[in-house]
Parts: structure tokens; sequence; C-alpha cells
């Protein structure tokens, strides 16, 4: 992300985002909500692990358990630059030790659930070494080089039908991530087709879509954004209500309706929010 010309502390809160979004998938989104300190404390480790003085561009989901366990057995935190950053850490441990306790071992648990599926925990503690000359990724890893497929007319498929739901929910917001920040550094360097002409450098399918396109990351960032980086997005799903998490949940709903262009629809009833969105003036 930062080759791609984002601003680190943008980059960080983003990657922030990312953990909290495969939180939700690995142990649901009302315990989740509930666990609110132990998500606080979690998102501030992950800040502390990018410090830009002391901290890293890159580290595995190992390292980030390590540094929580270390802060609930010894009360032990990493090193930062940031003053604000760094009293933020320190407040956790101001309450009654029971409860301090309690919330940091919340987020140690959120991070033991993701080794639950085996593939996404290997991948989450993949840590590929990166060319800052090349400004891409140094090759000879096992690593799928995106760099390569957006050059060409290749068609990949990524099959994770094998992984529990949860699991490959996980897997899919991180392949998304690294996708996107691909397509930025290629947009960056100049490197994507010309979108004028509604030439796309690539086509992404997302079959059983509707977990993923529950994401903040996707109807806020990848849809409506995508086009400019020369990125094509169809979602597959057996009804548009099923985006809804549940009756009251209408904002991921209404903004992919929105930025939704070309809609094939089957056999369905048509409820009103789509209706609407399916007439334009020239009707």
């Amino acid at each position: 992300q930062l080759a791609a010309g984002i601003a680190r502390e943008t980059a960080v809160k983003q990657k922030v985002d990312r953990y909290d979004e495969i939180g939700v998938y690995a142990i649901g989104e009302i315990p989740y909500e509930q666990a609110f300190v132990g998500g606080g404390i979690l998102s501030h480790l992950i800040e502390a692990l990018f410090d830009p003085v002391y901290g890293q561009d890159a580290f595995s989901a190992e390292e980030l358990f390590k540094t929580a366990r270390q802060m609930a057995k010894h009360q032990v935190l990493p090193t930062v630059s940031n003053p604000s950053l760094r009293e933020a850490l320190d407040s956790h441990f101001d309450r009654e030790e029971r409860e301090w306790k309690k919330s940091v071992n919340a987020a140690i648990n959120r991070i033991r659930l993701l080794r639950d599926s085996e593939f996404v925990w290997r991948t989450m503690n993949f840590v590929p070494e990166w060319d800052d000359e090349a400004e891409a990724y140094a090759d000879e890893q096992m690593l799928v080089d995106l760099d390569e497929m957006l050059q060409s007319s290749t068609v990949v498929l990524v099959d994770t039908g094998e992984l529990e739901e949860a699991g490959s929910n996980m897997f899919t917001t991180l392949f998304l991530d690294y996708l996107w920040s691909t397509v930025r550094i290629h947009h960056r360097m100049g490197r994507l087709p010309n979108t004028s002409e509604n030439e796309y450098c690539i086509n992404l399918i997302i079959d059983e879509a509707a977990p993923i396109l529950q994401s903040k990351f996707l109807y806020r960032k990848m849809i409506p954004k995508g086009r400019e980086f020369g990125l094509a997005i169809e979602g597959l799903v057996q009804f548009p209500e099923q985006i809804k998490q549940d009756a009251l949940d209408t904002i991921p709903y209404k903004e992919l309706l929105r930025n939704i262009n070309t809609k094939l629809l089957g056999k369905l009833a048509i409820d009103e929010e789509l209706a609407t969105t399916l007439f334009h003036e020239d009707l």
C-alpha cells in the first residue's frame, strides 16, 4: 500500500479495518461487537507494530499474537514513537488488573480463533520480501504474482470450496486486499489499460458473494472506485436482499445498488429499493 502512494497513517488504518472484518468472519458480528475493549487493544497493538520508527512495514499474525501475550503476561508493550498511541496503550492498565487482563485475553482470543482455519493462519503468517528498488515483491517467493497476471489475459480460478465458510470469507478478504493494493500500484505506475475505452485490467467475479459484499472495504472502496483503477467487479448472489445481515442493515445494500449499473435478474421478487434503481430518466 505504501508503494501504491497511500500515506502510512491511512495504510495502517486500513490494515486495522481488515483485521476487524476478518475478526467478524471468525467469531460472528454480535460477540465481536460486544468485545469492544478487546478490539481496541488489538487495534492499538497493530498500530504499534507498524510504528514508523520502531515498527515494521509488514509482520505476521504470530508476531501480533506474541505481542499480545507479552502484554497479558508481563505488561510489556512495544516501543512506539507516537505519544498519543503510547498513552492509549498505557491507559489499558489504568483499570483493575482483572478487567484489563480480561480485555487483553479477549484480544488474544481473536487472534487465536484465526488458527481454526489452518490455511488462513498460514496465509497471515507469510510475510513476503519487498524489493524497494523495483517497487514490487521480490522474485522466487511462494506468492501469487498478481503483477504478472494483471499484464496478461489469464483467467484465474480461486476455489475456496474446501474451506469452511468463515475461512473462505477470511481468505477472500485477504485476497481482495492484496488485489486492491496491486491495482493501485499499477495505476500509479501507469501500467493499467485505458479505462475510457471500457478496457479493464481485471474482471473480478465473486460467487456466493453475499457475505463479502457486506464488507465495508468492498462496498465503500473497491466497488465505487474500482473503475478508476481499471477494475470490474461482478458479485453473484441468490437474491439481492441476501446482502442484508438483518432487516435494519440497509446501508451495504443501498450502497451496492447505487454503484452497480448492470443488474441481471432472474425470477425473483423485486423489493422497492431494487426497483427504484432499475428506473432512469430515459424510461
